[in-house]
């Protein structure tokens, strides 16, 4: 039998390039691949019926005249730039192998396939899986081994964090090759994930969106309800137009830029945002002490270059507080993680990934309380 694995997306921009198999050298995970980007600008997102339910369909300009009479009368939307990458397999499964999947995953194939048919299981599914089980013959029970392996073999075809991989490297090679910059990387956020598609045999076996949060694919509000007494504040002061905190607003700032898999970006900024929290918690408690800003410029300008000693020094001068001293953990994590990161990104091209520069902001944050809280 063959086995075949759809990965699919529509990017959000068009990439001004001809249709095409673009071959993409990617580094993954510690393994080099080569991907096979397929590239269509004329792909067309058709209505159709699928299972009984309205759903959409993906085809080609020239397809379209080969679909029922009904699908061709139906919506359809044109996509901008649309990119798939199929893994295929042939797999023959012997005795052995059948014979080698065990009762319990079979149970939990039966499980599985109970679930996707929406059958009634009286709120007792184990019982009602072991049931429907006790009256399979030995042939469907084959099917269920079948079914297991097929499954098992599907799932390592599947990848799409490499899929995703290798369209970031197809993107950022083609902006300097036609020197666009209306594109830009993208995550699982600014493609509300990843479209696969599972055949056997040329039938459709199954198909899921991968996706990493949950958020950027709702169409409706998920955040908690607010406070009455909130929201009449917050729209009082929209209404005034009251100076919204810098320092909260560029910390979402960093988060938004990590959901893109703008590391190097989300790093700098987060880094910026510490500095900026140290420099007005001195400056706000020497104004307050009767300083003259001319003064503290001056006092700010001998550290404008040594980080650590403003950390000590200058904001137990302003404080009473070290963060170097009083803090030293956190301080060490603030050296180990500017270090490494911040520091490589000015004089390299390194880029972090996706969970370090979230561990690292999400440390910065912790270390900006601290100095809040001075």
């Amino acid at each position: 039998m063959e086995l075949k694995v759809v990965h699919s997306v529509e990017l959000p921009f068009i990439l001004n390039l001809p249709n095409d198999t673009y071959d993409t050298r990617v580094e993954f995970g510690g393994n080099s691949y080569q991907v096979g980007l397929q590239i269509s600008n004329t792909k067309y997102k058709v209505m159709t019926t699928y299972r009984g339910k309205e759903a959409y369909m993906e085809v080609e300009e020239d397809e379209i005249s080969t679909l029922s009479e009904k699908e061709q009368n139906n919506y359809r939307e044109k996509l901008r730039t649309h990119i798939s990458w199929d893994l295929k397999e042939s797999k023959i499964y012997t005795k052995q192998e059948l014979d080698s999947v065990s009762e319990e995953k079979r149970l939990s194939e039966l499980t599985t396939s109970i679930l996707m048919n929406k059958i009634d299981y009286e709120d007792d599914l184990e019982a009602t899986t072991q049931k429907l089980y006790s009256t399979f013959t030995e042939e469907e029970k084959v099917e269920l081994s079948y079914s297991f392996l097929i499954n098992k073999e599907l799932s390592r075809l599947t990848n799409a964090d490499l899929f995703l991989e290798a369209i970031n490297q197809l993107i950022k090679a083609y902006s300097v090759f036609r020197n666009d910059y209306f594109v830009e990387k993208c995550s699982y956020h600014t493609l509300r994930g990843v479209q696969i598609t599972r055949f056997v045999d040329n039938v459709q076996w199954d198909d899921f969106k991968r996706i990493e949060k949950l958020p950027p694919m709702m169409n409706k509000p998920w955040l908690s309800d607010n406070t009455q007494d909130e929201l009449t504040e917050f729209q009082n002061n929209l209404r005034a137009g009251t100076e919204i905190d810098p320092l909260q607003s560029l910390i979402l700032v960093a988060k938004n830029l990590l959901e893109k898999s703008e590391t190097r970006s989300a790093i700098i900024n987060i880094s910026a945002v510490l500095e900026y929290s140290v420099e007005r918690k001195i400056r706000n408690k020497l104004l307050a002490k009767g300083k003259t800003e001319r003064s503290i410029d001056r006092l700010l300008d001998k550290t404008k270059m040594n980080f650590r000693e403003r950390c000590d020094k200058n904001l137990k001068n302003a404080t009473g507080v070290s963060l170097v001293t009083n803090y030293p953990d956190e301080w060490r994590t603030v050296q180990f993680y500017r270090k490494k990161y911040r520091h490589s990104i000015a004089h390299s091209v390194f880029e972090p990934t996706p969970a370090d520069t979230n561990k690292m902001i999400l440390e910065f944050e912790k270390v900006i309380a601290i100095v809040e809280s001075l």
